[in-house]
C-alpha cells in the first residue's frame, strides 16, 4: 500500500473483506455505497483485486491436484 495507513479512511480496512466476499449483505451494501464516493477505498479495492484473483487461481490449482 506504498506507505499509506488505513487511518486515511475508517472504511479502508473493510476493503479486504469486501473484495473477499466475507461481508454480510448489509455491510456489503454499505461499503459499496461508501466506495462509490471514496477514492481511497476504490484504490484499495483495485490494489487488492489482483491478489484475490491469484488466491482463487492457487486454490483452483490445489483443488485440481486433489489436495
Amino acid at each position: 500500500m506504498r506507505g499509506r495507513t488505513t487511518t486515511e479512511c475508517p472504511y479502508t480496512i473493510t476493503a479486504a473483506s469486501y473484495v473477499l466476499g466475507t461481508l454480510d449483505e448489509r455491510e456489503h451494501a454499505e461499503f459499496a455505497k461508501h466506495s462509490r464516493r471514496c477514492a481511497r477505498c476504490r484504490r484499495e479495492i483495485r490494489e487488492l483485486l489482483p491478489v484475490v484473483r491469484l488466491l482463487g487461481l492457487a486454490k483452483a490449482q490445489q483443488d485440481a491436484r486433489g489436495q
